[in-house]
Formats: C-alpha cells, sequence, structure tokens
C-alpha cells in the first residue's frame, strides 16, 4: 500500500488559507463544513481502531521474531552471498554489454550485407541485360565466350552473396536469442538478489541461534505457518473469551434480578444443609404470608363497616345542628369551672392589648424615626420579627442601612466608571456592542431616585443583547477552533514535508559509497551531519516558527494594500520554503558538510568540512568533490524516481557532457577517481577536451578529434570532424557528428528551489 503525503508546497499558501477561510465563515457553508468534520472524524476514529488492530499484530509478530535467533556466522553468509550476487550481477552487465555491443556490430553489418544485396541485384539486373544483348548479337560477337565466362562468374559471386545474407542473418537471429537468454538470467539473478537483500536486511540486527540444518526457504515456511496457527490459536480465544463474558453477562443479569451483590455472590458457597433449612423457611413464610393476607381481608372488611358507623355519626351530629364532635376534655366535665377559665383567659387578653398599645406607640415612634431616614412604604414582610430591645434593633438596622447605602454608591460609581472605560475602549469597533453602549447614554446613572421600572425596561433591553453577545461569542469560539485546526493542519503538513527532506538528505549522504581503486571497501565521499534522531521539541519549534510567519504575514498584509499580492507571496515562499522547514525540524539553521579528500599519499585521505575543502583543495581535487556531489544527487533523484514508477534499477543508466573537465584535473590518481565513480554510478562520461595526453584518452573507449573550421565568406563556423581513435575492441565508428548548435541555455539554480518545485 503506498503511503500518499500531503505536502505544502510554498506558492500556494495564500490560495490553501483563503480556501479554508471560505468554508468557515459563511454561515451557509458552516454547517456542511461541520459535518464533514464529523465523518473526517468517524473515519479517522475507524483508521484508529484497525491501526491500533495492526499494530497489536505486529508488536505480536514482532515478539515472535524475536525469538528467532541466529548463529554469528549467519549475517556473515548473507553478506558472503550479496557480494557474490553482486559480483555474479556486475559479471552478467559486463557480458550483457558485451552482447548488446555484439548485436550492434551485427547489426551494422546487416545493414551492410542488405546494402551490398541491393548494389548485388543491380548488378544481376545489368547482367541479365547484357545477357539478352548478348543472345541478340552471339553471332555477331568475336567474344562470346569471354563474356559468357563473365557471367558465369557474376552468377556465383551473387550466389556466394546471398549465402553470406542468410549466414549473417541467422547469426544475428542466434544472438538475440542469446541476449534473450542472458536478459532472463539477468531478471532471475536481480530477483534473487532482491530477495537475498531483503533478508539481509531483515535479518542484519538478530541475535545469535543454534544453526539449524534445515533450508531458509523451510525455515521462512514454518515461520509463516506459525504465525498462521498463531492467529488460529487466538481466534479461538477470542471466541472462548465472548462466550465467557456472554456467560457472565447472564449470570450479571441473574444477579441483578435476585438482588444479590457480586461480592456476596463471590464469597457464597454451596452448602446442601442450608439449601433445605432455607426451603423449609420459605415454606413457613408462606404459609405465613397466606395467614396475613387473610387477616388484611378481614381487616379491610372491619374498617369499611367502621366508616359506614361514621358516616351515622356525622349525619346524627348535623340533625343536632353540630358541626364537629366535642372534645375529650369538654365531655362530661364542670361547666363552672370551665368559666371561671375563660374569665381569666379573658383578663389575659386585655393585658395583652394594653401591652400590645404601648408597643403600637413605640412602633410609630420609630416610624417617625424612620420616615426622617428614608420614605416609607408599608408592605407585607413574613421573615422579619421584633425583638425584646427594639431600640437596640432600631440602631442596628439603620446602621446596616447605612453601610447598604455606601456599599450601593461604591458599586454605582465603579459600574459608572467601568461604563465609561467599556465605551472609550469598544465604541464603534463591533456594531451590537455599539448599540448597547448608545441604548444606555440615555440612562442617567447619576441619578440616585431612578426608578425601577426604568432600570427593569434597560436590564431587559440588555439581556437581550447579553443573549446575541454570547451567540456571536460562541460562533467566534467555532471560528478560533477551526483556526486553531487549520493552524495545526498546517503544522503537520510542514513537519511531515521538512521530515521527508530530512530523510532525503540522510539517503543522499549514504548513497554516496564509492568503490575506488585499491580501496577494499566502498568508500562514502559525502557525509551531512543532520541529527541521526528528532528531538521531541520539533513540534514546539515549527509551532513557534509558523505563529511568527502568521504574525509576519499580517503586519505585512496590513501595512500594505491588494496590488502588492504578489510581494506576499514571495515573502510567503520565502518563509515556507523547504530550507527554512528543515532547519526548524532539526532546530538549527547551520548543518555541517564533510567531503572526501583523495590524495596520492593514503594517510592524507579522509572526510574534510566543506569550507576547509573549499580553501584548501587544489582545483583538481575540488573538481572531484563537485562530481561526486553532482552525481550523488543526480544517481538519487533518478533512482527515487524510477523507484517509485517500480522501475527496474538494473537498466537504469545516465550521460554527463562535460566542457574541458581536465583543466585541472589531470593527475592519475584523481583521474581514477573519476572514472570509479562513473562506473559506480553508471554514467557515460562525454568530455569535450584540447588535452591529449595518454593518461587522459586512455581511459576512455572512443575519442573523435573535432576542430572548428570559419566558412569562407560567411561569419557562421562549421565543426569538422577528424580522425576517430578506438580503444576498445568490438567497438566501431557506426554514427558521425554532422551539426551542432546551440539548444537551450541554462541557469545554475539552488538545490533548495528545486526540492520546492518538486516538492
Amino acid at each position: 500500500m503506498e503511503q500518499q503525503y500531503q505536502l505544502v508546497q510554498a506558492g500556494t499558501q495564500a490560495s490553501f488559507i483563503s480556501s479554508y477561510e471560505d468554508e468557515i465563515f459563511v454561515d451557509i457553508q458552516r454547517e456542511k463544513y461541520l459535518k464533514d468534520l464529523e465523518i473526517q472524524e468517524e473515519r479517522l476514529k475507524e483508521q484508529t481502531v484497525h491501526i491500533s488492530k495492526e499494530l497489536e499484530n505486529v508488536r505480536k509478530a514482532w515478539d515472535d521474531l524475536n525469538n528467532f535467533q541466529y548463529g554469528k556466522s549467519y549475517a556473515e553468509q548473507l553478506s558472503k552471498a550479496v557480494s557474490a550476487d553482486e559480483q555474479e550481477i556486475e559479471k552478467l552487465s559486463v557480458q550483457k554489454k558485451e552482447l548488446e555491443e555484439k548485436l550492434k556490430t551485427l547489426e551494422a553489418e546487416w545493414t551492410s550485407l542488405e546494402f551490398n544485396n541491393r548494389e548485388c541485384e543491380i548488378i544481376l539486373r545489368e547482367i541479365n541485360a547484357r545477357k539478352e544483348l548478348l543472345e541478340k548479337f552471339l553471332a555477331d560477337d568475336e567474344q562470346y565466350q569471354i563474356h559468357y565466362r563473365n557471367l558465369g562468374d557474376a552468377s556465383a559471386e551473387s550466389m556466394s552473396l546471398k549465402e553470406k545474407r542468410e549466414k549473417a542473418g541467422q547469426e544475428l537471429e542466434n544472438c538475440r536469442a542469446e541476449a534473450e537468454r542472458i536478459k532472463s538470467i539477468l531478471y532471475e539473478k536481480n530477483t534473487l538478489f532482491d530477495r537475498t537483500r531483503e533478508s539481509y536486511r531483515k535479518y542484519e540486527n538478530a541475535g545469535e541461534a543454534n544453526l539449524l540444518d534445515d533450508s531458509y526457504e523451510q525455515m521462512e515456511q514454518e515461520y509463516e505457518q506459525l504465525l498462521k496457527n498463531q492467529k488460529e490459536a487466538l481466534s479461538s480465544l477470542e471466541e472462548m473469551l465472548r462466550g465467557k463474558l456472554q456467560q457472565l453477562s447472564t449470570i450479571e443479569d441473574a444477579l441483578a434480578e435476585i438482588e444479590v451483590d457480586q461480592k456476596d455472590y463471590e464469597t457464597l458457597h454451596y452448602d446442601r444443609q442450608e439449601l433445605q433449612r432455607l426451603k423449609s423457611e420459605v415454606s413457613v413464610l408462606e404459609a405465613e404470608k397466606i395467614k396475613a393476607d387473610r387477616n388484611l381481608g378481614n381487616l379491610r372488611i372491619t374498617f369499611g363497616k367502621m366508616e359506614t358507623m361514621l358516616d351515622y355519626a356525622a349525619a346524627a351530629l348535623h340533625n343536632l345542628g353540630l358541626t364537629e364532635p366535642l372534645e375529650k376534655s369538654r365531655i362530661l366535665q364542670d361547666y363552672d369551672r370551665r368559666l371561671k377559665n375563660l374569665k381569666s383567659e379573658l383578663d389575659q387578653l386585655h393585658e395583652k392589648e394594653k401591652a400590645a398599645s404601648r408597643l403600637g406607640d413605640i412602633c410609630k415612634s420609630l416610624v417617625g424615626r424612620i420616615q426622617d431616614i428614608i420614605t416609607v412604604a408599608y408592605v407585607p414582610i413574613g421573615d422579619f420579627g421584633l425583638e425584646e430591645d427594639m431600640e437596640a434593633q432600631f440602631t442596628k438596622l439603620k446602621d446596616s442601612y447605612r453601610n447598604a447605602r455606601t456599599t450601593e454608591n461604591q458599586s454605582r460609581k465603579a459600574c459608572q466608571n467601568l461604563y465609561r472605560e467599556i465605551r472609550r475602549n469598544y465604541l464603534g469597533k463591533n456594531q451590537c456592542v455599539t448599540d448597547i453602549l448608545e441604548s444606555l447614554s440615555t440612562l442617567n446613572l447619576d441619578d440616585e431616585q431612578i426608578r425601577f421600572d426604568i432600570v427593569y425596561f434597560y436590564m431587559e433591553e440588555f439581556m437581550k443583547k447579553r443573549e446575541n453577545l454570547l451567540k456571536l461569542s460562541a460562533f467566534y469560539d467555532s471560528q478560533l477552533e477551526n483556526i486553531a485546526r487549520t493552524r495545526n493542519q498546517i503544522i503537520d503538513q510542514c513537519i511531515s514535508h521538512a521530515a521527508l527532506i530530512y530523510d532525503d538528505v540522510k539517503l543522499i549522504a549514504q548513497s554516496s559509497k564509492i568503490r575506488l581503486t585499491g580501496k577494499s571497501r566502498p568508500v562514502q565521499m559525502l557525509r551531512i551531519d543532520v541529527p541521526d534522531e528528532l528531538g521531541s521539541d520539533m513540534r514546539g519549534r515549527m509551532e513557534s516558527y509558523i505563529d511568527h510567519s502568521l504574525q509576519t504575514m499580517v503586519e505585512l498584509c496590513k501595512a500594505g494594500d491588494g496590488s502588492q499580492e504578489k510581494k506576499w507571496k514571495d515573502k510567503l515562499t520565502a518563509l515556507m520554503s523547504s530550507r527554512e522547514l528543515l532547519n526548524q525540524l532539526i532546530g538549527t539553521n547551520k548543518i555541517p558538510v564533510y567531503v572526501y579528500k583523495i590524495d596520492l599519499n593514503d594517510k592524507n585521505n579522509g572526510m574534510k568540512k566543506w569550507e576547509d575543502a573549499m580553501a584548501q583543495n587544489s582545483g583538481g581535487e575540488k573538481f572531484v568533490v563537485f562530481f561526486t556531489m553532482v552525481s550523488t544527487l543526480i544517481s538519487y533523484i533518478r533512482e527515487v524516481t524510477r523507484r517509485d514508477a517500480r522501475a527496474n534499477n538494473m537498466q537504469e543508466s545516465k550521460v554527463m557532457i562535460m566542457d574541458n573537465p581536465f583543466a585541472r584535473t589531470s593527475s592519475e590518481h584523481l583521474l581514477k577517481a573519476v572514472i570509479d565513480i562513473a562506473k559506480t554510478f553508471n554514467i557515460q562520461l562525454i568530455c569535450l577536451s584540447d588535452l591529449s595526453q595518454s593518461s587522459i584518452t586512455n581511459r576512455f573507449s572512443l575519442i573523435y578529434q573535432l576542430s572548428i573550421r570559419k566558412r569562407m565568406y560567411s561569419d557562421r563556423e562549421l565543426l569538422k570532424v577528424g580522425n576517430v581513435q578506438i580503444n576498445k575492441g568490438g567497438l566501431h565508428e557506426n554514427e558521425r557528428l554532422e551539426h551542432v548548435g546551440l539548444f537551450q541555455k541554462f541557469q545554475q539554480g539552488s538545490l533548495w528551489d528545486w526540492v520546492d518545485q518538486n516538492g
């Protein structure tokens, strides 16, 4: 399954942000956008569940894989097998090239034979015409025998040419069949090499184990069978777990039905005698329940009879003119004593009346004193009660009133100051807030005698506006959440893009290994010191950088107008460039680059910092560094492109044309390094140079001697091809350089610009 990455290209940032704004701030599309987000959230949850399951399976498989242990010699055997396969592939590649060259030679011979055949056919037609003429003038021609012999020789020569052509065609077919056979062998070796390399990478870090007699394929089959058995066992265990869970759910339902606690059920032990005792008690309780139900029925009948008798008694009282029966204390008691008690109660009531009158006078005086302080309004108050010392109570209430009045004045002044501050800060900035402030401007807040109904009207209007403000605030909160979500998506995309560049930088350095002549192991020609692992604070750095970039763009947009859109895009492109994102990802804007220096003395060979190499290396050594850098980048880009296209890497080749590359690179050890680099990356070199020493020419298979001549009576120049030197057997001059011209001018660009364009 191919991984798909969403990359944020610097040139499309402005349109990306504006697209989100259209979806967020338009009321009609907001609900649709929220629904889409909910659908995406559900999909992400499902994917999270699937990923969790797959991750669990991978962890189990990893645990099983860790149980496999191999001997120390197993990795060496795999490494030797890989090296042997590489050597075999190199040999087959050489054979393939030789066969292709031989095929080209045979095709050239076939073309030459066809041309000769056409010439022979023309000659044969001429001979036939001559034969006819000879037959006409046979009687008069004295040279008949001579012409007849010439005719026989020409016919024999024509037949021999036909036989040669048929033989060459048969050889061509044989060569083509041999080439197909070599291609199939190469494909099989390439497939075997890929499998071996994958196995080597898979078991490269495996632990030591006992050496088994089984073959690698058999162990792979056993491993697959173990994985299959494990999955089947896991599915059966999951099925058993579901059954146990269902059984447990049934038991819990039964416990809930009989109202038994789970802990009591777990500690319960089965006892047959206890069961018999409980059954006997249940029987006794059922008999008592039946008896109690019978008694309850009798009581209900008795209660009905008593209600009937009560109705008869109430009717009798009504007939006597009474509403309720006498109290028990009044039935069959001493009426004289009762009358005396009533008189004493009446005297007590008169005393209470006088006390109430005196209390009323005191209250009236207090009311007068209260009226001197505030306006009195008589309203019923249920929870207020007078104390015995009403003077002290009055003093306390007066102090409380004054304190409340002071607090009320302070609160009113604070509200006035707050209103003035709000009006000064927010008037004219929002229409809804402006309407509220304008409506409050007609309310005289300095009036201490303002009526409640006026304040209530303003409060009612204010509460309505407050609800509108809360809705507007909720809407702005949702917009801020969407903006925050968009910001997080941009940060994630920037981190993903920078991580891709980070991985590419490490892989570019790893792919710069060259097999130099005289070295037993490949030499890494380029080293880029980026952190081996990204720190946990990379997201914080990226968030800070994105926030700073957004602040910069906001200030730039506020300071300019719509005519500066190109300036905004250029600034945004600079801020979101791949180099800046990579700097924020790794936490530094300086990435040390080291290149390998090649010297006649092996002790002086080694890595040097790029700045030191540019300052201290000779011209030829600098050319080797530049050639290594260009070859590594081109080969890596070609490899990634072909890998993404699922092409065969063994068929990949490149051609590089260089103008006067040996002006400074004529040393023997540097020339060897250049040729080794070209062989490693499978690069064909076409070099234009005026140097002809053997140390240079002997390293090329085919050499053309070209010269520029000025055309007579014209300003134009001609390219003349001279001698052709062939240094390798099997090569022929099959093409000639007829003319050459400047097709397109190129301008040196930046690597980071290329990365941004091809992100």
